[in-house]
Order: C-alpha cells, then structure tokens, then sequence
C-alpha cells in the first residue's frame, strides 16, 4: 500500500461506545451479540470485540421507532 492511500473500512466502536450509543448496557449488547442479534461486529482477536459504526447508527434508528 502506498503512502496516502485510502482505505475503505469501516469506522468500529468499542463495546462501551456501541454501549452508549444505544443506551444499552454492555452485558445486554453481549446478550444480544451471543443471541445473533443486534449490531454488526468484528471479533478482532483475543476476545476483543468491535461493533461497526454504521451498523450500530441502523440498529439504534430500528429500536428508537
């Protein structure tokens, strides 16, 4: 990859944020996340959970209305 080049991916979210921002706690996120529901989200290694950010707005718009 060059110098500058742009990447495509997407923005991700800690647990907390993606928390936050659905105005969940983050064992019901991890509930929803073991259930299949809920947001998109990468397990980046050792546990370590990402939530997608564009996911996580689409999700919040569904559980508002």
């Amino acid at each position: 990859m060059s110098a500058g080049a742009v990447v495509d991916a997407p923005l991700l979210l800690t647990p907390a944020e993606a928390a936050e921002a659905l105005r969940v706690d983050v064992s019901e996120l991890r509930t929803m996340r073991a259930a299949g529901a809920g947001p998109d989200f990468y397990d980046v290694g050792r546990g370590l959970i990402r939530y997608v950010q564009e996911s996580v707005e689409v999700f919040a718009g569904r559980t508002v209305n």
